[in-house]
């Protein structure tokens, strides 16, 4: 038989303090804290205690109604967060590029139907630069919890209460299982949704469950060891991936301090500040996130100790406003159901309307849906594992001039096609650089050699092609090369007597120096002339979001460069990749940071044109420009 629920506690009530505390002075920046999103493992936990405290407790005494439980949670967590969504679509119009706001219309529809995890799975990844642009994107915890919270109390309802725990712990190693191998294959989903993530929810309900079935004693040293392990962990370089081992540890950590109930957690004053922390620690989640995206947008360079500070008692007045103000309102209020939903409904509808508005009437003269679309060169046809000489993938039949490489590749071919006489064609494939008998390896992946052994085919065939093709007179290749000069990838070598052995060797300058030797070596064997596109400088997504705030607001000074010494020392060794073939092969080598670069900076906007259309990747226009101004300055054939 399970036990009514339990008395309300200051230490659970500390835990949430600590735990939003960590992921607010993670998102700041604070450089002390390494690991702060690990405050959400343990929200995670702290819930799932909690509200199976409520579902089993009820269903056991006979009074658990379904639909009064989602009427309670949504009466204390939508007013808020629609306050909150409402808020933020008011600054992102003042504050975000047109691009981010586009990108907010999804946020805020993921964000009225708790799907936001499944939304920011095809926008971004949680530890992405570009994440720093989308004001929502913490709201993806919040979606994972509830739709744990649709379907947990189901699996209560439907089954006897003494299979509860057994249920549980089955579903919960399961769910880890999956986590720890899927995160290596398919990281963003792995953290974003809820079968990979469950089992922290799960911890925190079978551990409630288990209290109320068993006598749980935990000796004090196991809970000060709980206490060392919640407060040093998050302070640490994780380098197992998240959720991994740190993940189990800390929430582990978690329900040993609830399992305690120390007298001392529930009664010390020191732990005074984190309890009040912890009643406004849904606000403060909610507003922290907008605020510091805000700060991100308004203040050019990166946050100082004192915008941190200022930023952190931003937030901690916001949520102060937000609880006292809407959350403890909404949750005494005594709408009806019926009300509340039909509120819910139409606040929904308004929200997503007001930013779908605010999408559709920026302001704004410049398409930047049509200007940063993805550069695939002639035709997204030529992005392809198997390489058939297509027509979309060929200026003119015959054509003089092919150009050999990955995405790298396709993005020159706009402006290699303004200036080249005699048509082009086009033979590309993602993350495939022109390197006969080998590839790119990565063994994170489940699929990396199957993806590098399809690299080596398509590379394979279009030397055929070249070689067969007698009016194909300049080949010219463009890869991202940077990844291939330094010294932690992996890649695929097929070995040149037996074609049926392969080795994975380490990435290096000297590797990647006789893999594009060889292309370059076998082609002028066959006659052909070898020219050698450099990749452009990469850029932060900071610089994109600036280019496109310049582009929008011609008003307002945006300096959206990169200085030139940190181009040359990130692409130290592209360039003296570029340096040494050009020497050792006497061939044409183009540098498209000829195009981009003077003497103190690297620019991504020339003559109001928005030269990339990501952190590495030319525009269709910019792949123009770039080219125009090499065959200006005579540094281009």
């Amino acid at each position: 038989m399970y036990r009514g629920r339990m008395n309300f506690r200051l230490d659970i009530q500390a835990l949430r303090g600590l735990a939003v505390a960590f992921v607010v002075i993670d998102h700041l920046g604070f450089t002390a804290l390494k690991a702060g999103f690990l405050g959400v493992d343990i929200f995670f936990v702290i819930s799932g205690y909690l509200i199976t405290g409520i579902i089993a407790s009820k269903i056991t005494n006979g009074g658990f109604d379904l639909s009064d439980f989602y009427y309670r949670r949504a009466k204390r967590l939508v007013p808020a967060a629609y306050v909150t969504i409402l808020a933020t679509c008011i600054g992102a119009y003042l504050l975000l590029t047109p691009m981010e706001n586009r990108n907010l219309l999804s946020q805020v529809a993921g964000a009225v139907t708790y799907t936001t995890n499944f939304v920011l799975l095809n926008q971004t990844g949680y530890f992405d630069a570009d994440a720093s642009t989308k004001p929502l994107l913490h709201l993806w915890s919040l979606a994972v919890e509830e739709q744990y919270y649709l379907i947990f109390p189901l699996i209560l309802i439907l089954s006897p209460a003494r299979l509860w725990l057994r249920i549980v712990i089955t579903v919960l190693i399961g769910s880890l299982l999956a986590c720890l191998y899927l995160k290596q294959t398919h990281p963003s989903a792995t953290f974003f949704l809820l079968p990979t993530r469950c089992w922290e929810l799960l911890i925190g309900s079978g551990g409630y469950l288990a209290a109320q079935k068993f006598n749980i004693k935990i000796p004090r040293p196991v809970f000060l060891l709980a206490i060392l392990a919640v407060l040093i962990i998050p302070t640490m370089e994780i380098k197992w991936g998240h959720p991994g081992p740190a993940a189990v540890v800390v929430c582990l950590s978690t329900l040993f301090i609830i399992w305690a109930n120390s007298t001392i957690a529930n009664t010390s004053i020191f732990i005074r500040p984190l309890v009040k922390l912890g009643d406004i620690s849904y606000s403060l989640y909610l507003v922290h996130w907008p605020v510091i995206v805000f700060a991100h947008a308004v203040l050019p360079n990166e946050l100082t100790l004192f915008s941190q500070i200022s930023l952190f008692l931003v937030s901690l007045l916001c949520a102060g406003v937000l609880y006292i103000f809407v959350e403890q309102p909404s949750r005494r209020s005594l709408i009806p159901q019926a009300g509340l939903t039909w509120t819910i409904t139409l606040g929904a509808a308004v929200l997503v309307s007001i930013q779908y508005t605010a999408t559709r009437h920026n302001n704004n003269q410049v398409d930047f849906d049509a200007l940063l679309r993805p550069n695939y060169g002639l035709d997204k046809a030529c992005d392809n594992y198997l390489f058939k000489n297509d027509e979309k993938c060929r200026t003119s039949t015959p054509a003089r001039n092919i150009v050999w490489g990955d995405s790298y590749a396709m993005h020159t071919i706009e402006g290699v096609k303004n200036h080249r006489k005699g048509g082009i064609a086009q033979a590309t494939y993602s993350a495939c650089p022109p390197f006969l008998d080998t590839a790119p390896y990565n063994p994170a992946r489940a699929d990396a050699g199957k993806l590098a052994n399809y690299c080596i085919a398509f590379n394979d065939t279009v030397f055929s092609a070249i070689k067969a093709d007698k009016t194909i007179e300049t080949v010219i290749l463009a890869a991202s090369f940077w990844q291939y000069t330094v010294p932690t990838n992996k890649m695929l070598t097929r070995d040149e007597q037996d074609k049926g052995s392969t080795r994975i060797v380490p990435t290096s300058l000297d590797q990647v120096e006789n893999d594009l030797g060889r292309t370059i070596s076998e082609l002028k064997r066959i006659g052909k002339e070898v020219i050698v596109i450099g990749p452009p400088p990469s850029v932060g997504n900071e610089n994109i979001s600036c280019m496109q705030q310049q582009l929008s607001n011609s008003t307002t000074a945006h300096d959206c460069t990169i200085p030139l010494k940190n181009y040359r020392e990130y692409n130290a060794g592209v360039l003296t990749l570029l340096d040494t073939i050009e020497t050792k092969y006497a061939i044409r080598v183009i540098r498209l940071s000829n195009a981009l670069c003077d003497d103190t900076v690297c620019r991504t906007v020339v003559d109001g044109v928005p030269m990339y259309r990501d952190s590495g990747h030319l525009s269709y226009v910019g792949s123009a420009k770039a080219f125009d101004i090499l065959a200006n300055t005579k540094n281009l054939w």
